[in-house]
């Protein structure tokens, strides 16, 4: 993660953190943003600034990082896009830290040990962040080519009239299911990607309870219990018992 500090991200007490170590004076933040974003500009071209005399204590630095640390964390958490505001505060906010960390001055073994530890708390942090955002680019791939699969697998309502095309159009038309798009995706986040019940798919099929072009068909149920065991339903659902499912039913009369 670059050191870099996104001036419009700093809040007011960060803003005028920075400008005071830089030797500029307080005032709106509209003012301390400009202001430091021409002394950061500065730095960068290798202008020599006039570096003041630290202001802060030991014991304020420490005060002002460790009150930012569970907020980080509690961000860290809760963020679901990278790349996004609050993505790049979070990143702000740490290199901020790390600035004002590096900066400290401790006075004794004590202090020595506390900002050591503190500076590992920081880095963490920051590669929590790294991995978070890694997690959620993930996700982002994973679910569109999954969601891909998924609409691709559906059934069409073409094939419904071809295999009962026979009989008045309007009769024979079977509504198609409807596909929750976004609760499919929802819950492929959720799972990343793992294989799920077709239960949990979100899909809905339209129409009533009476039967044709208004829902399921009465009488045209066929159960049978399964003898394969390699998982794939292809296996049984196959041609073959279509057959003689298609035998043993007139299915014309159906409609």
């Amino acid at each position: 993660m670059a050191g870099k500090l996104v001036i419009s991200r700093l809040v007011q007490d960060e803003l005028t953190y920075e400008c005071q170590v830089r030797g500029i004076g307080s005032g709106t933040v509209e003012e301390m943003r400009k202001s430091l974003a021409k002394a950061i500009r500065m730095e960068n071209e290798g202008t020599t600034l006039p570096i003041p005399t630290y202001p802060y204590t030991f014991e304020e630095d420490m005060l002002a990082i460790r009150t930012k640390i569970e907020p980080i964390e509690t961000g860290i958490a809760a963020l679901t896009t990278s790349k996004s505001n609050k993505h790049i505060k979070l990143e702000t906010t740490l290199n901020h830290l790390l600035g004002r960390l590096k900066r400290s001055k401790p006075q004794n073994d004590d202090e020595i040990k506390e900002r050591s530890e503190v500076l590992g708390k920081i880095l963490a942090l920051m590669t929590d962040l790294d991995n978070r955002c890694e997690e959620i680019e993930k996700q982002q791939q994973i679910v569109p080519a999954e969601l891909s699969i998924l609409e691709n697998r559906m059934p069409r309502h073409s094939s419904f009239e071809q295999d009962f095309g026979d009989g008045d159009e309007e009769e024979n038309e079977v509504s198609p299911p409807i596909f929750d798009r976004t609760a499919v995706s929802q819950t492929l986040a959720r799972v990343h990607a793992k294989s799920m019940p077709v239960y949990k798919w979100g899909l809905q099929f339209s129409g009533g309870k009476q039967g044709g072009k208004n829902g399921f068909i009465p009488g045209a149920l066929t159960i049978f219990r399964s003898g394969t065991k390699s998982g794939d339903y292809h296996d049984e659902m196959n041609a073959s018992n279509f057959l003689k499912w298609r035998q043993a039913h007139d299915y014309k009369a159906l409609f």
